[in-house]
């Protein structure tokens, strides 16, 4: 069931993301939907457990958006062990802090996550001049997307929330009839 509803989840952000959001923000400047999925997740359990959701969000996100297969896996799985590395460091579990926390994890993901794609794009569709002097990383792009990408992030939080513990309630039920 929760897996279910997890590939529900994804599906539905992937098509906000590229369908949905393109219309009300300018080019390039969309907000990664799945990759704040992405960072909640990994953030709430580690690498290891939302590699899966990782590989498979960057499978429909590319899907979507007509691009290269592949390049947002290896963003969203680079993004994800980054935030795991980060987290296991830095975020202390039930503190007032961990959102703030999770908020920096946020704008550092984003701009990865931004780079990535970036070389990657150059790199497969001008390769024969490619040049990191036009790669564009010094612009208003890299402001403004952790902004949107916060604000995409503060609206999701409270309900990814309140859906994990729905699930873990329901998993202690389940665990206790079978006992």
């Amino acid at each position: 069931m929760q897996n279910i509803f997890i590939v529900i989840i994804i599906f539905l952000s992937a098509i906000a993301q590229t369908s949905f959001l393109p219309n009300f923000f300018p080019n390039n400047m969309t907000p990664d939907v799945v990759l704040m999925l992405i960072i909640i997740w990994t953030a709430k359990t580690n690498f290891n457990s939302a590699l899966v959701k990782t590989i498979f969000a960057g499978l429909i996100v590319d899907f979507f958006s007509f691009g290269v297969i592949g390049v947002n896996i290896f963003s969203f799985v680079v993004v994800s062990f980054m935030v795991d590395s980060l987290c296991k460091r830095f975020v202390v579990p039930q503190s007032g802090r961990k959102f703030f926390i999770l908020a920096i994890i946020i704008i550092l993901g984003t701009i990865v996550n931004h780079i990535i794609l970036a070389v990657f794009i150059k790199i497969i569709f001008s390769y024969n001049n490619f040049s990191w002097d036009n790669l564009g990383l010094l612009n208003w792009d890299i402001v403004l997307k952790p902004v949107y990408n916060l604000t995409i992030f503060m609206m999701l939080y409270l309900p990814l929330r309140k859906i994990d513990k729905f699930f873990t309630q329901q998993n202690k039920i389940i665990a206790k009839n079978n006992v």
